[in-house]
This record gives C-alpha cells, structure tokens and sequence, in this order.
C-alpha cells in the first residue's frame, strides 16, 4: 500500500474518532444524568472535538487535492480500498431486517464514496454500528502497516 494512501486513511480516521467521540458524549447528555459538573465538561469536550473534526476535515481537503495532483494511484487506492469493501458487504446474503440495513448503507457508503472519487467531497464517516467490520478492517490495515 502506498504511504499517501495510509497518510489518507489515517487522517479521515482521527477525523472519525473525533466525531464519534462527541456523539458518545452526546449520548450520554440526552441519556447519562450528568450533574452540572459533568454535563458542562462534556459541552467542553463536544466543542474540542467538533474543532478537531473541523480542523482534521480541511486538512484533509488539502490532503485530498495534494495526492490527487501528485499521486493519482495513491487516491484511487485509497477509494478502492473502501469501495471494495464495501461491495462485499452489499453482496452478502439477505437476512434479517438488520442485515437489510446493513447492506443498503453499505451501499449509500460507495456513493458517498463516488463523490469523493469525483472531486465533490472528501470525508465519509462509516457507520459504527452497520459498518462495523468494514471499520475494524481499516482499523487494522493501519495498525499493521508502517506509517
């Protein structure tokens, strides 16, 4: 795997973290029965995350349009190795209704994914709880290779 395609990864990881960093503790706002203590820690935590979200997000706009420009095969691997994925997650077997549900964001995914191959975005945050082979998988790509 090229190194551009792992610096990619990584950042839209950390981008990802963020993000569901912040949507745990907003949970546990809407859920947890913090005190007032708690809950205003937690609305401090939510705005550090949502900047780092932010910032990560131009960062990686600006990574994005470097590596198209100098490293087209490094972008392109970077797309498919999630469009890959995904699309073996689309060809699984019917089954339940959550497996229906599984499969139809992992669709929605590799269109948001397109777009990135397009030009029209560059982040795309996988779904957690029915992606969430698909992002332990990523996960584990990055651990095991050299950044």
């Amino acid at each position: 795997m090229l190194p551009e395609t792992i610096a990619l990864e990584a950042l839209r990881q950390k981008i990802e973290a963020a993000l569901q960093e912040s949507g745990s503790l907003s949970d546990y706002l809407d859920r947890g029965r913090p005190n007032a203590s708690e809950a205003a820690l937690a609305l401090r935590k939510m705005t550090e995350l949502a900047e780092t979200a932010a910032a990560g997000q131009r960062t990686l706009a600006l990574q994005v349009a470097a590596t198209r420009a100098a490293c087209p095969q490094a972008f392109e691997q970077w797309v498919a190795l999630h469009v890959d994925a995904l699309l073996r997650i689309t060809s699984e077997p019917p089954g339940d209704a959550i497996a229906e549900t599984r499969r139809t964001v992992a669709a929605e995914t590799i269109k948001e994914w397109h777009r990135v191959r397009a030009g029209e975005q560059t982040f795309v945050s996988i779904n957690w709880y029915y992606l969430s082979s698909h992002q332990s998988a990523m996960r584990r790509l990055l651990s095991v290779l050299p950044c």
